[in-house]
C-alpha cells in the first residue's frame, strides 16, 4: 500500500519528487508518465525522470456551467472521452443544447492543444503500459476523470492518477485504476478527494 504523504509542496519539482519517491516500485517497468497541462506537466516531468520513464501530455478541457466559466460541470479529453458531473447538470438545469455545444467547443481546444504540445510526434503506446497520469491538483477531479477513461479505453496493464498541490493550496486524491474500472476508488490523500462519479451519458464523439 502506498504511503499517504501529508507535506504539502514548496514547488512543483518538490511536488514531482515526493510522487516519484511514492511510485518508485515502478522504476525499470515499462512506464509512461502523461502530465495534464499546464501544471501538471512539470510534475510529470519530474516524476518520469525519477522512474527513467516516457514522458508525454493527454490534453482534457474542463466544460464551464452556463453561470460560471470556473464551474466545471464536466471535462472533455482531445479524442473525445466526457466526464460529466451529472449531479450539478440536474442540479444547474443544465440544458442538452448547451451540453452539446460546449462539449464541441472545449473538444476543439483541447485537440489544437495537444497538437501544439506534441507537434508532430505521434501519440504514445498505451497498451499494455504501466501509465501515470499526473496533474497539479485536483480542485473537482473532472479533467483528471475525463483523462483516464482516454488511457482506460486503450487498455493499459495498469493506470494510475495523481493529483499535486504547492504551498498555495490543497491538493487532491491518489486513485488507483485498472483497464477494466475507470476510477474505482479515492482515498484521502492531503484533502478530501474528488467525487469518483460516471456519467450516464456516455461519451461525446
Amino acid at each position: 500500500m502506498m504511503r499517504a504523504l501529508q507535506e504539502r509542496f514548496a514547488d512543483r519539482q518538490a511536488a514531482g519528487d515526493a510522487l516519484a519517491d511514492a511510485l518508485a516500485h515502478y522504476r525499470g517497468a515499462d512506464v509512461l508518465v502523461l502530465g495534464l497541462p499546464r501544471g501538471g506537466i512539470p510534475v510529470a516531468a519530474r516524476v518520469a525522470e525519477e522512474l527513467d520513464g516516457e514522458l508525454d501530455v493527454i490534453v482534457a478541457r474542463k466544460l464551464p456551467s452556463p453561470i460560471s466559466q470556473e464551474l466545471a460541470i464536466g471535462a472533455i479529453t482531445a479524442d473525445g472521452e466526457r466526464f460529466l458531473n451529472e449531479g450539478l447538470i440536474s442540479e444547474l438545469a443544465v440544458s442538452d443544447t448547451f451540453l452539446s455545444a460546449v462539449t464541441q467547443v472545449q473538444r476543439a481546444e483541447a485537440r489544437k492543444r495537444e497538437q501544439e504540445l506534441r507537434g508532430t510526434r505521434p501519440p504514445p503506446r498505451i497498451t499494455g503500459r504501466i501509465v501515470i497520469l499526473v496533474d497539479d491538483g485536483l480542485a473537482t477531479g473532472a479533467t483528471m476523470h475525463a483523462a483516464v477513461r482516454s488511457v482506460r479505453k486503450q487498455g493499459p496493464a495498469q493506470s494510475c492518477a495523481r493529483g499535486s498541490r504547492s504551498r498555495s493550496g490543497p491538493s487532491g486524491c491518489i486513485t488507483r485504476t485498472s483497464s477494466r474500472r475507470a476510477m474505482p476508488r479515492c482515498r484521502r490523500y492531503w484533502s478530501t478527494p474528488p467525487p469518483c462519479g460516471r456519467s450516464s451519458r456516455g461519451d461525446a464523439r
